[in-house]
């Protein structure tokens, strides 16, 4: 069994498929910062980072167990909105909620361990991309960001729209989107986004040893990103790397480019095509008016203060304000 993939693959004996693991920790919800400190939705957000996973594989979802910590003076009503959301999202992404274990702690914390399946010759890992492979999101870009931006700027999170309160506090991962085209054979590689889509992109870069350039072309970028990035005077390329939309960076194989589109196509899938695979170095260079610049590597990195976990506020700042290229243009 190789490290380095969003999940773990086992083989098990005499068996068409796979077992698909993962472990991930329960995020505090962006939503807190904005005053909106709903355990419900961190439930949610528990069972959605571990199924993220299992869709970066491409894997049939079945069971999640968790660990929670929480302080001995919890309100009972806070600790049961938690597992109502965990219990929702598990239903709404066809995790069996398998239990676990909760102890006593200073502050309150949680972790997750999700199981799927695959059949044996489908494994879709983040090592097999390959030079001319074309690089593509899977599920939308920036809107979670921009929600979040608007209802700061608004001073509310309810004064958002339906679609834009649930991107910021009810975001899906894309576990029936990465099925299909896992059937469908046409990926060469794939990870989750929940680092930032540079992160993504390293992440494949790393165990797949090739470059990546990216086409920053801004008619790419979503009318709410633009809007909500002009509102702010930030660089809205800024707000369509971002994290938060728990969207599948993937390369698509070069001779399965256009049955890639038909199958997009035909399901109604979300996804663009944002680069493609080169040879040679390892880097990420951003196709902007012609030129070709290599591109920061900017992401969430953990065992710093400005990590999520640390400093959400100075984390948000960092990654949106930051400029993308390593040298100005």
């Amino acid at each position: 069994m190789e490290l380095g993939d969003d999940c773990a693959f086992l083989s098990l004996d005499s068996a068409e498929q796979k077992l698909v693991v993962t472990t991930d920790v329960g995020p505090k919800p962006l939503a807190w910062a904005l005053g909106y400190e709903s355990y419900r939705t961190w439930g949610w957000y528990t069972v959605l980072a571990n199924a993220s996973d299992l869709a970066a594989a491409g894997a049939s979802p079945v069971a999640l167990t968790t660990s929670v910590e929480a302080p001995a003076d919890m309100p009972v009503k806070e600790f049961e909105e938690y597992f109502e959301g965990l219990d929702a999202a598990c239903t709404a992404f066809s995790l069996k909620n398998a239990g676990g274990n909760i102890r006593v702690a200073p502050r309150f914390a949680c972790h997750g361990t999700a199981i799927g399946t695959i059949p044996q010759s489908e494994q879709v890992g983040r090592s097999t991309c390959q030079p001319g492979d074309k690089i593509v999101s899977i599920g939308r870009n920036g809107y979670f960001i921009a929600s979040y931006l608007k209802a700061s700027r608004l001073g509310n999170i309810d004064l958002l729209s339906s679609a834009e309160r649930d991107a910021v506090v009810r975001p899906e991962p894309q576990i029936r989107q990465m099925q299909i085209l896992r059937r469908a054979r046409v990926l060469s590689s794939a990870t989750d986004n929940s680092d930032g889509v540079m992160g993504s992109l390293w992440n494949i870069i790393e165990r797949s040893n090739v470059g990546i350039e990216l086409w920053l072309d801004d008619s790419q970028i979503p009318d709410c990103v633009h809007r909500e990035a002009t509102q702010h005077d930030l660089d809205p390329k800024n707000l369509f790397l971002f994290w938060g939309d728990w969207q599948i960076i993937a390369s698509v194989k070069e001779a399965r480019l256009d049955e890639f589109k038909g199958v997009i196509k035909q399901e109604g899938i979300d996804a663009t095509i944002i680069g493609v695979a080169v040879p040679g170095e390892k880097g990420v260079w951003g196709i902007e008016a012609g030129m070709r610049n290599r591109l920061s590597v900017l992401r969430n990195e953990n065992f710093v203060d400005r990590s999520f976990n640390e400093n959400p506020i100075s984390h948000i700042d960092y990654l949106l304000k930051t400029s993308l290229y390593e040298t100005e243009k």
